[in-house]
C-alpha cells in the first residue's frame, strides 16, 4: 500500500510540471517503447500520430523516466505499454490511470500458456514477447479491435491496414524460418549478453545462454563468465552476439578467456533486442530488426 501510495503522489508531483512542448491531440497514441511504436504506425492511418517515449537504441530494463515523460503520459488519452512489467515502475503508474484513459498491455492478447516463466522479474514472466513474430501477430489481431473501438471514424483504413500488416508478419516469419534453417543443428545456440531471446529461440527451435539473465540491469560475475566459457568450449560454439542496447566489454572479455583456454569464438555480430537500430540502420522498423537479427544469426552460425 505504501509503495501505491509513493507512485500517486511521485505521479502527481510530476504531473503537476508544464511542457510548451507538448501538445496533447485527441487522434494521437502514446507507446513505450521504439518496437511498439513502429508496429502502431503500421496499424493506423496518418491522421493518428503515434509518439513513443523510447528511441532507438535505448535499453527499457534501464529506462528512467524523466519529468517530461510523466506529463506526456499525463496528457496522452490513448497509450499502449508492451507489458509484462517491461515498463516497471512507469507502468504501474499508467495502469492506474485506466479509469480516465484509454491503456492497453501489447502482451495481454497472450495466453498464460504462451508466456515464458521467469523469476529473472517481479512478475515472474519474461517481457520479450516481440522476438516471436507468431506472438506479434495475435497481439496485432487483438490490438485491431481496441483500436477501432478507439478511433471509430478510422475503422476501415484501421481494419486494412492491419490486415495487410498480419499478413506481412505472416510472411515475415516463414522468411525466418527459412533463413535460421541454414544453420546446421549443432550450431543452433544464440549466446548473448542478456536473454532477451527466449521467445525468439522457441519459436524457431534454438538456445540462448547469456551472463545477465533477462534483464539487462542484473548483475554478474567471474562465476558466471567461467560458466558461459566452459559452455562456449564445451558446446564448440562458433560465434557470440553482442546487442545494440549493451556494451560489448562483457562478451569481449568472454572471447578473450576462450581464446586463452585455446578456443577461438567470434564474435558474430551486433543483434537488435530490445529496441530499433537508428533511422540509418536497416533495422529502424520492427520487420527489419527481426529479418537483421535472422540474417545476423545465420551467418555466424551456419559456417
Amino acid at each position: 500500500m505504501k509503495k501505491i501510495i509513493l507512485l500517486i503522489a511521485f505521479g502527481s508531483v510530476l504531473f503537476g510540471c508544464k511542457n510548451d512542448a507538448v501538445e496533447t491531440k485527441s487522434n494521437s497514441i502514446l507507446t513505450t517503447t521504439s518496437i511498439l511504436g513502429d508496429i502502431v504506425r503500421n496499424m493506423v492511418p496518418e491522421e493518428i500520430e503515434v509518439f513513443n517515449l523510447m528511441g532507438p537504441g535505448t535499453d527499457p530494463h534501464l529506462y528512467k523516466a524523466s519529468p517530461s515523460d510523466y506529463v506526456h503520459i499525463r496528457e496522452a488519452q490513448y497509450i499502449i505499454l508492451s507489458g509484462l512489467h517491461l515498463e516497471g515502475k512507469m507502468a504501474e503508474v499508467i495502469l492506474g490511470m485506466e479509469g480516465e484513459k484509454e491503456v492497453r498491455e501489447f502482451a495481454s492478447a497472450m495466453s498464460a500458456d504462451q508466456i515464458i516463466n521467469s523469476d529473472g522479474f517481479s512478475d515472474g514472466h519474461d517481457p520479450h514477447i516481440w522476438m516471436d513474430v507468431e506472438m506479434v501477430r495475435l497481439c496485432v489481431l487483438r490490438l485491431r479491435t481496441d483500436l477501432i473501438k478507439w478511433f471509430p471514424e478510422h475503422s476501415q483504413i484501421i481494419n486494412s491496414k492491419s490486415e495487410a500488416y498480419i499478413t506481412n508478419l505472416g510472411r515475415l516469419n516463414r522468411e525466418i524460418l527459412g533463413i535460421l534453417n541454414e544453420v546446421p543443428e549443432e550450431n543452433r545456440i544464440i549466446v548473448t549478453s542478456h536473454d532477451a531471446l527466449n521467445y525468439f529461440a522457441r519459436a524457431y527451435q534454438y538456445e540462448v545462454r547469456s551472463l545477465q539473465g533477462f534483464s539487462t540491469a542484473a548483475d554478474f560475475g567471474l562465476k558466471d563468465v567461467t560458466a558461459l566459457v566452459d559452455f562456449i568450449i564445451e558446446r564448440k560454439v562458433p560465434a557470440i552476439f553482442v546487442e545494440n542496447i549493451v556494451s560489448d566489454q562483457a562478451l569481449k572479455a568472454v572471447q578473450s578467456a576462450c581464446l586463452e583456454r585455446g578456443f577461438d569464438v567470434q564474435l558474430g555480430g551486433s543483434l537488435y533486442t530490445d529496441a530499433l537500430g537508428m533511422e540509418d540502420s536497416k533495422a529502424h522498423t520492427y520487420e527489419g530488426m527481426i529479418r537483421a537479427n535472422a540474417l545476423t544469426i545465420s551467418q555466424a552460425l551456419k559456417n
